[in-house]
């Protein structure tokens, strides 16, 4: 049940949040600020007025304010590579899976809900470092998540109660499947209403003056 449950909850990060709206907030953010940039503007859509290449500046690099989430995301996959080389031994020792299972699943939650203060146009690059941080941390939590799959498996009873080693690997393999693929389902279930929800304000409100929308 506990393992449904927090699959339930990192689903919504991993599928609308990760997926539609945090590639809307930076691409909206840079357009901001390379329209800002512009002598002569933009118009309403974002498009220069005068026909102008609008870029952004980001660590001395120009881009285009599209190029610009693709490669915020990119980042944070590199980031995520070299974090689980680093630390996803880690889950094989002692307690650490739980308290680093508690540690990335907490920060990467109090980072994500910066997002409320930080994602103004004079800062607009924040929230691209905040992403990086967010989706690296949010990966290594499922490394730490996943290694509880077998301790899972091993304390149930069908499991403890059989003497057969060769049944015991069948038994074991068969509810490795059955509480993943169940995990699964609950997350997807989780990602597919919120990103319901979410597609839901953003027609409802598409031009609104927060963050998000």
């Amino acid at each position: 049940y506990y393992w449904c449950m927090y699959d339930w909850g990192n689903s919504v990060f991993s599928t609308p949040t990760i997926s539609l709206l945090l590639p809307i907030l930076l691409e909206r953010l840079s357009t901001q600020n390379a329209c800002h940039n512009l002598d002569s503007g933009c118009d309403m859509i974002g498009n220069p007025i005068d026909n102008s290449i609008k870029y952004v500046n980001f660590i001395t690099i120009k881009i285009t304010p599209n190029t610009y989430s693709f490669m915020i995301l990119g980042l944070s996959v590199l980031a995520q590579a070299f974090i689980f080389i680093s630390y996803g031994a880690y889950a094989d020792y002692g307690n650490n899976r739980k308290k680093y299972l508690y540690t990335t699943a907490i920060s990467g939650s109090i980072i994500l809900m910066l997002f409320m203060i930080f994602c103004i146009l004079d800062v607009w690059w924040l929230p691209g470092i905040l992403v990086i941080l967010c989706n690296t941390l949010f990966g290594l939590s499922i490394v730490f998540y996943n290694s509880y799959l077998p301790l899972i498996v091993r304390n149930q009873e069908v499991y403890l109660n059989n003497n057969n080693l060769d049944e015991c690997k069948k038994i074991e393999e068969r509810l490795s499947n059955e509480i993943s693929t169940s995990g699964y389902i609950y997350g997807y279930l989780a990602g597919f209403v919120s990103t319901l929800i979410a597609l839901a304000i953003l027609m409802i409100y598409p031009n609104g003056d927060s963050c998000l929308l």
